[in-house]
C-alpha cells in the first residue's frame, strides 16, 4: 500500500506538466480534429475516475453538458458548418474542471516543486523552439506564422505557472526575494520571445500583487515608492517600445486587431438581436459561423468566435449557457475568502472579456480548479 501511495503522487505531477507543456491553440489538431493535450486530458480523466465527487459538482458539469447537447441540435437544425470542431472544444472544458477537481481535493502534490519543475522545463522548451523555429508549428498553426508573427517564438503556455506562483505566494508570503525575482525575469523572458500582452499584465500584476502581499503588515513609505517606481518604469517601457503589439495597449484605435474585434462583435450583435427567444436563451448553435466586411483590403471575413469570451458563449450556448460556465467558473472558490477569489479569478476575468482564450485554453478552468481546492488544503491543514 504504501508504495502505491509514494508512487501516485509523482504521477498527478507528471499529469500537470504534460498538461502544461503539451497545450497548443485551437488549430492544432492532431486526431480528429483532437489536440494532443485533450487527448492526455481525457486519458487523466480516466485514470482519476474514482477519485469521487460530490453531488453539486457532478449536477453542475450535467447542466454544461445539457446547454452544449441544445445548442448542438440547434447547430444542426440550421446545417452549421463547424458543430464536430464546437463540440469538441466545448467538451472538453468539462474534463479540464473534472480532472482540476480531481486532482485538487485528493492529491498531495509537491506544489514547490512543480512550480519550479514548470518555470525551468518551460523555459527550456523555448530555448529549444527558438534554435529549431519548425517546431513552433506545434504550437501554432504555419499559416499564422507571418507578418507580425514572423520572429514570434510560441511554446508552452503559462497558465499553470501563474495559477502556481498564486499558491505558493499564499502558502507562504514570507519568501526570499530570489522567488519573487525568478518569476519576474521567467515573466520578461516569456514575453521577449511570445510578445504576448496578455501574458505580460497577467504576470506583472500579479508579480506586483505578490510584493505587496509580501510586506502589507510591515508596509512602508519605502515600499510605496518602490512600487510607483516600478509602475512609471513599466509605463515608459509601454510608452517608447517601438513593438506595434504594445503600441497597441496605447493606440487601441490604430491597433487591427482591436478595430476586429469591435467590428466582429458588433455584426454578431446585430445577427443576434434578430434571433428567436428560444436563440437567445440556448445560443445560435454549435458550428455556427457570423460573416461581416472588414475593409478593401481583408474583404469579407468569417468567423467562428469572438474575441470576447461571454459574447462567444451567448453566441454558441446563449444566455443559459453563460450562466452554467459563470457557475462552473465560481464553484471551486466557495469557501475561500474575497481576496483569494479576487486574485484567482483576475486571468480568467481578464482574459474573458479581451479574448477567447478562457473557453479553448483548457489550462485556465483546469489550474483553477486544481490550485482552488489545493488552497483550500492550506485551510484544513492549519486547523
Amino acid at each position: 500500500m504504501l508504495n502505491k501511495i509514494n508512487l501516485k503522487y509523482p504521477i498527478d505531477m507528471i499529469i500537470v506538466i504534460l498538461l502544461s507543456l503539451t497545450y497548443a491553440g485551437i488549430s492544432s489538431n492532431i486526431i480528429l480534429g483532437f489536440r494532443i493535450v485533450d487527448i492526455l486530458l481525457i486519458a487523466f480523466v480516466f485514470y482519476k475516475i474514482g477519485s469521487g465527487f460530490k453531488p453539486s459538482f457532478l449536477l453542475l458539469m450535467l447542466l454544461w453538458i445539457s446547454s452544449i447537447a441544445i445548442s448542438t441540435y440547434f447547430g444542426i437544425k440550421s446545417e452549421a458548418p463547424f458543430i464536430l470542431s464546437d463540440v469538441r472544444f466545448y467538451t472538453i472544458l468539462a474534463f479540464a474542471a473534472f480532472l482540476g477537481y480531481a486532482l485538487g481535493r485528493k492529491s498531495t502534490v509537491q506544489m514547490e516543486k512543480l512550480y519550479y519543475s514548470l518555470v525551468i522545463l518551460t523555459v527550456l522548451f523555448f530555448v529549444v523552439i527558438y534554435l529549431l523555429p519548425f517546431l513552433r508549428t506545434y504550437y501554432v498553426p504555419g499559416s499564422f506564422l507571418k507578418d507580425e508573427h514572423a520572429n514570434t517564438i510560441y511554446g508552452p503556455s503559462v497558465v499553470i505557472i501563474n495559477y502556481l506562483y498564486v499558491y505558493l505566494v499564499i502558502q507562504n508570503r514570507k519568501r526570499p526575494a530570489y522567488f519573487f525575482l525568478t518569476y519576474l525575469i521567467f515573466a520578461l523572458f516569456i514575453y521577449s520571445l511570445r510578445i504576448s500582452r496578455q501574458d505580460l499584465v497577467i504576470m506583472v500584476l500579479f508579480f506586483l500583487w505578490s510584493i505587496f502581499y509580501s510586506v502589507k503588515d510591515k508596509l512602508k513609505l519605502k515600499h510605496l515608492v518602490i512600487g510607483v517606481v516600478i509602475l512609471l518604469g513599466f509605463a515608459v517601457f509601454l510608452y517608447f517600445n517601438q513593438n506595434e503589439r504594445i503600441q497597441g495597449i496605447l493606440n487601441p484605435k490604430e491597433d487591427t486587431s482591436f478595430v476586429y474585434r469591435i467590428m466582429s462583435n458588433e455584426a454578431f450583435l446585430e445577427k443576434f438581436d434578430q434571433a428567436p427567444i428560444e436563440k437567445k436563451v440556448f445560443g445560435l448553435g454549435m458550428g455556427t459561423s457570423i460573416s461581416f466586411f472588414f475593409n478593401e483590403w481583408f474583404g469579407k471575413r468569417h468567423f467562428v468566435l469572438l474575441d470576447n469570451t461571454p459574447l462567444t458563449l451567448i453566441m454558441k450556448v446563449g444566455f443559459w449557457g453563460l450562466l452554467v460556465f459563470l457557475a462552473m467558473i465560481f464553484y471551486p472558490l466557495r469557501g475561500l475568502s474575497w481576496h483569494k477569489k479576487l486574485v484567482l479569478l483576475f486571468p480568467i476575468l481578464f482574459s474573458m472579456f479581451l479574448f477567447s482564450h478562457l473557453i479553448y485554453n483548457l489550462l485556465y478552468i483546469f489550474g483553477l480548479y486544481f490550485v482552488s481546492y489545493q488552497i483550500k488544503q492550506l485551510k484544513t491543514s492549519e486547523k
